[in-house]
């Protein structure tokens, strides 16, 4: 069985791991720092910050050291004049039989 200490190990890699995240916005990639990190129970909450960009947001991702997309999100969001958080929530659970 999974212990404790694992999951957490497993968290700890994820955090590390996410160096980046990159958004499509008006049909061009940019890219973004990660804004801050949340983690509640069992999920890790990557948000990124979209400041004074202003148009249409057609998806989003999760990048590692090397640009790989870890995570991906499509949207249909116009954006206006003022900041806009995205929220991408990774579930890391461990589910097994003893």
């Amino acid at each position: 069985m999974i212990k404790p200490a694992f999951l957490t190990d497993i968290k700890n890699f994820a955090k590390n791991h996410i160096k980046k995240g990159r958004i499509t916005l008006n049909g061009v990639n940019i890219e973004l720092p990660i804004y801050r990190v949340v983690e509640n129970g069992d999920q890790l909450i990557f948000y990124l910050y979209v400041e004074d960009q202003q148009g249409f947001i057609s998806h989003a991702a999760l990048l590692d050291g090397n640009g790989r997309e870890m995570q991906e999100k499509f949207f249909s969001i116009n954006k206006g004049i003022n900041g806009y958080t995205i929220a991408m929530p990774i579930l890391l659970r461990v589910e097994g039989t003893t």
